[in-house]
């Protein structure tokens, strides 16, 4: 009898407050074996569009660029650096197929995101000793719920900061939304329940810049909307728990439960592409 492949998942759970690096468990595939009969070859993927120079790659690990930009303290490099992403992001062309994303759009697609029984829901899903935050979770959902509601993919971005941010009662060391563009005017608006109303990129960084006083070393990175955590890509069914039970799932099946609040089928999950019905 041939052995089948095996494949081992090795977890690193550590507490944090918040949204930081520590919360975020670490899943390493390794295959011990091979398998001995021929594998066909694989379907040929199209050629991904290029990444413009304003934007990070969707596999960037985004705490290991930080730490290399900062590793020499300079505020004005790193405020040099945070305007070129925004110029970059108001000035790229807009997509002529984009849909209309006006300010009152934005407002009920916070509303939604507000009121989600998942999404305003944090501590039946949270760890015990530990912060989970579920900013990621929530960028998520508005990236899925966009799409259900067929914005295109080229209209959506996911906007991260990176760095130590403080606040009278918490500690964390990234925080992520996403941004829709609106098709009419080429603005782009951020809906994050984080904040009490949708926000422009620029009145969101500064939100955050305010918590990084200290340091001023806070960057902030655009990426595409499938983009899972700052140090891994995109979504895949073992990071989000839809094949475990909810006792052996990291995240109690946050992912799982808010998926079904969007009625998006689980299996469609890994490709965000093709995360509707």
């Amino acid at each position: 009898m041939k052995r089948l492949p095996i494949l081992v998942l090795s977890f690193t759970l550590l507490a944090l407050s918040g949204c930081g690096r520590e919360a975020l468990p670490t899943l390493a595939p390794t295959a011990l074996d091979q398998p001995q009969t021929p594998i066909p070859e694989p379907r040929k993927k199209p050629e991904p569009k290029p990444v413009p120079p304003w934007e990070r790659a969707v596999d960037a690990k985004l705490f290991d660029v930080w730490d290399e930009e900062t590793a020499i303290p300079d505020p004005v490099a790193v405020a040099r650096a945070n305007e070129e992403t925004l110029s970059g992001l108001e000035h790229a062309p807009v997509d002529p197929k984009a849909l209309p994303f006006s300010e009152a759009q934005a407002i009920e697609a916070h509303r939604v995101l507000d009121t989600n029984i998942v999404t305003s829901e944090r501590s039946k899903y949270e760890q015990p000793g530990t912060s989970i935050g579920y900013c990621f979770g929530r960028a998520m959902f508005v990236h899925l719920w966009a799409l259900k509601n067929h914005y295109r993919k080229d209209q959506i971005r996911k906007i991260w900061a990176v760095g130590s941010m403080k606040t009278w009662d918490n500690n964390w060391g990234f925080h992520v939304a996403t941004m829709i563009r609106d098709g009419a005017t080429g603005e782009w608006r951020i809906v994050d329940s984080y904040l009490r109303a949708p926000s422009t990129p620029r009145a969101w960084i500064k939100v955050f810049q305010a918590q990084n006083k200290e340091k001023q070393n806070l960057r902030f990175y655009i990426t595409a909307p499938e983009k899972f955590t700052p140090n891994l890509g995109k979504y895949s069914r073992t990071q989000l728990g839809l094949d475990m039970t909810r006792e052996k799932d990291w995240y109690k099946h946050y992912f799982t439960d808010m998926m079904q609040t969007l009625k998006i089928r689980k299996k469609l999950a890994e490709d965000a592409e093709a995360s509707l019905p």
